[in-house]
């Protein structure tokens, strides 16, 4: 009984200088890299309406561990990223919205496709009311902001392929995901872990930082299945015109009220993985296209011009799906050419 109780004892005492350590490693970095404290980024929350927002309000970072980017983002108080008072409106200016990509992610706020619109469009304010959504979530932002205030009038919807498609209304919420995990094998997944870490430890942060940018370190993480390589976590579904219609339906009743324009923002599973999985996203993107365009709704597609240059990947971040300032500037200047038209 000494010995199990010795032990026992040990054990605790090990367990708690580990813990120690950690907590001294913890606020060490956030110290040191204020860049890694977690405190500092941004979060998103839903409302009780449903409207995704940025947790807080006021400047704050969104830093990627690979090195892709570290950029301020301002949220106002409506927990959007826009400087504008969306009040101030006029009928001729124009609202975006989106999700991520439109949101801005990983580029500096002047270098979104929105800003640069802006700066091209002089006789035009252009106001982002852009989160980390779909199209359900979009019409309640546009909801939200018009019950703040907005004028709105002339409207933006940036579509991504990737996963802004899908059934919308009751078939949303009934029908089951193929290979969806019970509740509690989802809560205790890797990736759970992972997203919780990222989201509260500033150590994590540092030290897959360190691994990312450290070659060998990287393939040893890629090898364990710690680390998804980033062509390998691109969301795909296989062609599915019931899929599209319900995405056509929902964007439809959406853009009805307003001067729309739909920017499409397209998949990368146009560009890599087995050839079936391409020829499908390219059946998928240009049924999508075509239905939309018959709704009588305007759009701006940046595909062809992508891929005109051998390798539309370079329009994304390398270990991020998002665009990068390149990309921004195409689409700004697309949409230019549209409202001018």
């Amino acid at each position: 009984m000494d010995i199990l109780r010795k032990l026992s004892i040990n054990l605790v005492l090990i367990a708690l200088g580990f813990a120690i350590a950690f907590f001294v490693f913890e606020y060490a970095v956030r110290f040191t890299y204020p860049k890694f404290d977690p405190s500092g980024h941004i979060h998103f929350t839903e409302s009780a309406d449903g409207v995704v927002l940025v947790k807080k309000h006021g400047l704050q970072r969104q830093v990627k561990n690979t090195g892709d980017y570290d950029v301020t983002v301002y949220i106002n108080k409506l927990g959007l990223r826009e400087r504008k008072n969306l009040a101030d409106a006029k009928p001729t200016d124009y609202f975006v919205v989106g999700d991520s990509f439109s949101f801005g992610w990983g580029v500096e706020e002047k270098n979104r496709y929105s800003n640069k619109l802006q700066r091209i469009l002089r006789n035009h304010k252009i106001f982002n009311i852009s989160t980390t959504t779909n199209f359900s979530g979009y019409d309640r932002l546009i909801k939200y902001s018009r019950k703040n205030g907005a004028n709105i009038k002339n409207l933006i919807i940036g579509v991504c392929m990737e996963n802004d498609l899908r059934y919308y209304g009751l078939k949303e919420e009934s029908t089951p995901k193929k290979g969806e995990q019970n509740p509690l094998r989802k809560f205790i997944s890797l990736a759970t872990i992972k997203t919780y870490l990222t989201s509260n430890s500033a150590a994590y942060f540092f030290i897959t930082s360190i691994i990312q940018n450290t070659k060998w370190l990287k393939n040893i993480a890629v090898k364990v299945g710690v680390i998804t390589p980033n062509l390998h976590g691109i969301n795909y579904h296989s062609f599915d015109i019931d899929l599209i219609k319900s995405s056509v339906q929902k964007l439809r009743e959406i853009s009805a009220p307003f001067n729309t324009i739909v920017l499409i923002i397209p998949s990368r599973a146009l560009w890599v993985g087995r050839k079936e999985k391409r020829r499908a996203t390219d059946q998928t993107h240009n049924v999508f296209v075509n239905l939309v365009r018959n709704q009588g709704i305007k759009v701006v597609d940046p595909r062809m011009h992508m891929e005109s240059t051998n390798n539309p990947l370079n329009f994304h971040f390398k270990n991020d799906g998002h665009w990068n300032e390149t990309a921004h500037s195409l689409a700004a200047s697309m949409l230019a050419k549209t409202i001018k038209q």
